[in-house]
């Protein structure tokens, strides 16, 4: 959506400048106003399609409406807003000059909130700027400056003195003017009794760019602006003031460069340190300016001072916490980076935590989906998180740990855009291209990006035959060449660094990529400066030729008289030289003043066309690269198509001897299919004469059915019977059955009852036996007794 209104404000502009009316500016107010407050930073990125055209828009608008207009105060807070992009930033500082209109704007007619708007915005477009000429608005910038330095509130003097400063940092031409246009000596009086960190720190380096242009600083002004930006770095933290606060971490990150300043070892600013570390851990501080406070903690990590070695933990825990914030990422991750190269790997305690954190960084890696995007912040945050993986693979402590997690899946993905393949670039795989970025290497941190992705690869190739396999098969890709050429033309020096370290792999390309920058060359030409910047500007004479003739003849009466001695030389004559002299130096002046602020306008205005063109010319090259790589692929498969002709042809060869055999055989079935066709009549003849019979027989079945339907019912009934036989059959065996068992127990009674009917037998005649005895007993004592 903020892409179709940048789309809407650069048309409704152009309408603008063209007739102006009510409906285009209240177009322009509105875009204006949703630009000013969105969070998508990354429309504002100065590669993208339209970023030329808008920027160039803008420089317009500003240009052309009055300063009491609406619309400029629409510019400024669209402006403000693409300050919080550090790219568009520094476009808007080097290429497209908008602090000449915003000069404009200031006057003591403005109100408070708006003096703090303009001077808040022209604090960060001035911040770094680069001055080579006396530039026409300066004066003008300077005298307001200083008047609301004298006599504005304290913010305002603030930030007059922030702007001043920053003008004047590092460009002489502005010092000049500076000192031409106001009273020093005053300034520095009214500045010096100000009091708070800021001022103090500003006042420091006010008193540095006026007396010290040789950049030596004196022990004493150092430590003063060392413990001023200790203070200064706290107190912009807790007002969440990122302008500022920017503006002394680079001075003092600037000065740290000094070699007069190499030796300070800030051992009186441990206790601040760590004070600066426990409010970040303790408190919700705003991303903007955390990620200024970590550049000012890498500064003083990369000087590798003894005390710092018992806070790398704390450094780290504290990185740790923020690392997943796209705003700071870039900075803690560099953080992250310092401490694992400079530690010692002995100091596990320390590398415990880097370890502990590998699977937070990878996360990055391993979410990425499909297309790298566009967004320069993000391609920043994946350059330092590439570049934290190298440096732990640098340490042995570290090096088996990231070697079993990193994902090769993860690091294809980060190529993805620009070979079209996962894999790491596997050329094997002929992918279609139509998903590649045409912005993918348009922009320096996207070809950093491949860069140090490159160079993660090469580094993994060397402990894993995995990995070396990827990196041969990247070092053969095309685009991967086209990105190297790029970076040794356009990249900053570590990036060419790291270029020229793979030079030394035996698998580089180096006639490819050689190839590569001849056909950048003319691109990197057109991008130089031209040669009409050599030729000189046509210089008006500063007298006529009358007054000419009157000056020499005014010098040569006067040299005449200082021959003579005389001392009674005419004042008026002298005072008539004098005004002559006056006349000369305005009127050279004035025309030196329009020349310059008419040169000052026209460079702007090739610069801006030199960007326009610059961005047109990186899409055509593109569009060129991308044509001879679809030249390539069609050629490929041309030859494919070629081999596959051969291959047909001589299939359509063998195809055409094997018909003329089938032909022959065609005879020969021909032959025979009318010899079947002789005995096909025969047979249909005798197809006749059988259906005849088959009708007959057909009868025949018929009657079989009826009489085998008859026998069927017939043999359903005997089943019935016989169903019911079988039934009685089974029920007088049941019976048979019972009744021998009924004989069975009746025998066993009978059986049983002989036995005992033989027992009582047995009894009785043994009984019968007994009573024979004692009747013969007894008989036999009667006879006895009887005797």
């Amino acid at each position: 959506m903020n892409m179709e209104n940048v789309k809407k404000l650069i048309e409704a502009i152009d309408q603008h400048l063209k007739i102006s009316s009510e409906d285009t500016a209240s177009v322009i107010s509105r875009n204006l106003q949703v630009l000013s407050v969105t969070i998508d930073l990354s429309v504002f990125d100065p590669h993208t399609n339209v970023a030329a055209q808008f920027y160039m828009s803008l420089y317009e608008l500003l240009k052309s409406v009055e300063a009491k207009s609406p619309l400029a105060w629409y510019c400024v807070d669209v402006l403000s807003n693409c300050c919080r992009n550090a790219s568009a930033r520094c476009v808007l500082i080097n290429t497209y000059h908008f602090l000449p209109s915003l000069t404009r704007l200031l006057s003591d007619q403005l109100t408070v909130e708006k003096k703090i708007g303009v001077l808040r915005l022209m604090q960060e477009l001035s911040c770094g700027i680069k001055i080579s000429w006396e530039i026409p608005h300066l004066p003008h910038l300077f005298k307001t400056l200083t008047k609301w330095i004298e006599s504005g509130s304290e913010k305002i003097v603030t930030l007059s003195l922030g702007v001043l400063v920053n003008v004047c940092y590092q460009n002489v031409p502005a010092i000049y003017t500076l000192t031409r246009e106001v009273d020093i000596q005053q300034l520095i009086r009214i500045c010096m009794p100000l009091k708070g960190s800021v001022i103090e720190l500003l006042v420091c380096k006010l008193l540095v760019i006026l007396d010290y242009t040789k950049s030596v600083f004196p022990k004493d002004i150092f430590i003063r602006l060392v413990d001023c930006t200790f203070k200064g770095v706290e107190e912009n933290i807790k007002s969440k003031d990122p302008i500022f606060l920017r503006q002394m971490v680079e001075f003092f990150l600037d000065t740290l460069k000094q070699e007069s300043c190499a030796s300070y070892t800030f051992n009186n600013n441990a206790e601040e340190l760590k004070n600066l570390l426990e409010i970040i851990e303790n408190n919700s501080i705003e991303p903007e300016c955390l990620g200024i406070v970590f550049e000012f903690f890498l500064g003083l990590l990369e000087r590798k001072l003894p005390y710092l070695d018992e806070l790398r933990p704390k450094f780290i825990a504290v990185t740790l916490k923020w690392i997943q914030n796209d705003h700071v990422s870039s900075q803690a991750l560099n953080i992250l980076k310092s401490i694992a190269v400079n530690t010692q790997n002995h100091d596990n305690v320390i590398l415990e935590p880097l370890i502990a954190g590998l699977p937070v960084y990878l996360l990055s890696l391993n979410t990425l989906q499909g297309n790298i995007p566009s967004n320069n912040e993000h391609n920043k945050k994946l350059v330092a998180l590439l570049q934290l993986l190298e440096a732990m693979l640098k340490v042995d402590s570290l090096r088996d740990k990231v070697l079993k997690d990193i994902n090769p899946e993860s690091i294809g993905k980060v190529f993805l855009p620009l070979t079209g393949e996962e894999g790491a670039g596997d050329v094997s795989k002929t992918k279609s291209h139509s998903y590649k970025s045409m912005e993918s290497v348009e922009n320096t941190e996207s070809i950093n990006l491949y860069v140090y992705g490159l160079s993660l690869v090469n580094m993994l190739a060397k402990y894993d035959p995995d990995w070396a396999k990827k990196q041969t098969r990247l070092m053969q890709n095309r685009e991967v060449h086209m990105v190297l050429a790029q970076a040794l033309y356009c990249s900053p020096f570590e990036v060419r660094k790291e270029v020229m370290k793979m030079s030394a792999l035996p698998n580089f390309p180096a006639d490819t990529v050689a190839r590569a920058m001849g056909n950048l060359q003319p691109m990197v030409l057109v991008n130089a400066p031209g040669e009409h910047v050599s030729k000189k500007p046509r210089i008006e004479p500063n007298f006529s030729h009358h007054e000419k003739e009157t000056l020499d003849g005014k010098l040569k009466k006067l040299k005449s008289l200082y021959d003579k001695n005389l001392l009674n030389l005419s004042t008026s004559d002298v005072m008539e030289l004098y005004e002559y002299k006056l006349y000369s130096m305005a009127h050279a002046e004035r025309a030196a003043m329009a020349s310059c602020e008419a040169a000052s306008e026209r460079c702007t205005h090739l610069q801006h066309r030199t960007a326009q063109l610059t961005a047109e010319l990186n899409r055509l090259h593109q569009l060129l690269f991308r044509a001879q790589q679809s030249h390539e692929e069609a050629v490929k498969k041309k030859e494919a198509i070629d081999a596959i002709t051969s291959n047909l042809q001589q299939r359509l060869e063998v195809e055409k001897s094997r018909c003329v055999k089938l032909s022959a055989t065609e005879k020969q079935l021909k032959e025979s299919l009318s010899d079947v066709s002789k005995k096909f009549e025969d047979v249909s003849q005798s197809k006749s004469v059988l259906e005849e019979q088959h009708g007959k027989l057909k009868q025949f079945c018929n009657k079989l059915e009826e009489n085998g339907t008859r026998l069927e019912r017939n043999l359903q009934n005997k089943e019935e019977s016989l169903k019911t036989a079988n039934a009685n059959i089974h029920d007088l065996k049941t019976k048979v059955n019972e009744l021998e068992l009924l004989i069975k127990k009746k025998d066993f009674d009978i059986e049983s009852k002989t036995a005992q009917l033989k027992e009582v037998t047995r009894n009785l005649m043994l009984r019968e036996k007994a009573i024979e005895s004692i009747v013969n007993l007894a008989a036999n004592s009667k006879n006895s007794s009887v005797a």
